[in-house]
């Protein structure tokens, strides 16, 4: 897996309620609940989550599905966050069916027909060469195993420079990387709260930066970090390294909303899918 160590840590910046609510409750049970449509059910199964990040959909989903649950990612696991973010929902049977691998970029996932369902949850994003990532789940699988890919937000869509409270929807389809990072820089020296261009956030940037305990200087910095680990992938270029991997895609949702398109677009259909559910088997 080749995902770019900008985006470590991203938790430290992001983590809030809402953060915590969206990987600990709703991420795994929109995973069961897709699955479960098509009467697949987690229960007893070897799960593997490619990306897994700070851990906490995983650990969730093992608690949840009643599976056992393997982590990989490059970036090294917070054990003492996830440990406290899950202390409400874990009990010892969830502890015992969760556990995480460091992978590096080189060796990749060491694991060949192993596993009945590998899941990936707004990863997909931020690897930088999803066709050797496709290739490894594609190998890590048994015969007739799944793939659950969702990934949110693509890069031509609305919010696809991941920077939700900051930029107004699309401005980095209007904007260079330079110019987005200027703009950043310019918002530190305004007076708060901040009103986004768009009008629909009003931020005061100093309530965030203590709640999270962090520094103007490193709010900006986690900013570039984030902004620089999306690797622009479309849904067709999914589509295409899945399929070139060995996948047969079965099922696939389309995260969309409505939408004023901005000024500057290539394709007004990518810019109006924010992102994808699907699921793929390996024949």
């Amino acid at each position: 897996m080749t995902m770019d160590d900008s985006a470590a840590n991203v938790h430290e910046f992001f983590v809030d309620q809402a953060w915590l609510k969206s990987h600990i409750d709703e991420a795994p049970n929109e995973i069961r609940s897709f699955l479960e449509g098509d009467g697949i059910y987690l229960a007893n199964k070897k799960v593997l989550d490619f990306g897994t990040g700070d851990g906490l959909i995983a650990k969730s989903l093992s608690h949840l599905g009643n599976c056992d649950v393997l982590g990989v990612d490059v970036l090294e696991l917070d054990q003492v966050f996830l440990a406290n973010a899950t202390e409400k929902l874990c009990n010892s049977n969830c502890k015992h069916r969760f556990s995480f691998s460091k992978i590096t970029e080189n060796e990749g996932i060491n694991y060949f027909e192993e596993f009945d369902l590998a899941v990936s949850w707004s990863a997909a994003e931020h690897i930088m060469d999803f066709q050797i990532a496709s290739n490894q789940v594609f190998n890590s699988l048994k015969r007739n195993g799944l793939f659950f890919l969702q990934t949110y937000p693509l890069w031509n869509s609305a919010w696809g420079h991941h920077l939700f409270e900051w930029l107004p929807r699309y401005f980095h389809l209007n904007h260079s990387i330079p110019e987005i990072i200027q703009h950043l820089n310019e918002i530190i020296n305004v007076p708060n709260p901040v009103k986004l261009k768009n009008g629909i956030f009003t931020v005061d940037l100093n309530l965030i930066l203590q709640d999270r305990n962090t520094t103007k200087t490193l709010w900006l910095r986690k900013c570039e970090e984030v902004l620089l680990s999306c690797n622009r992938i479309t849904i067709q270029e999914i589509e295409s390294k899945l399929i070139k991997s060995g996948f047969i895609i079965s099922k696939v949702e389309l995260i969309t909303s409505t939408s004023h398109l901005p000024e500057i677009r290539t394709n007004f259909l990518d810019s109006l899918i924010d992102g994808v559910k699907l699921l793929a088997y390996k024949p």
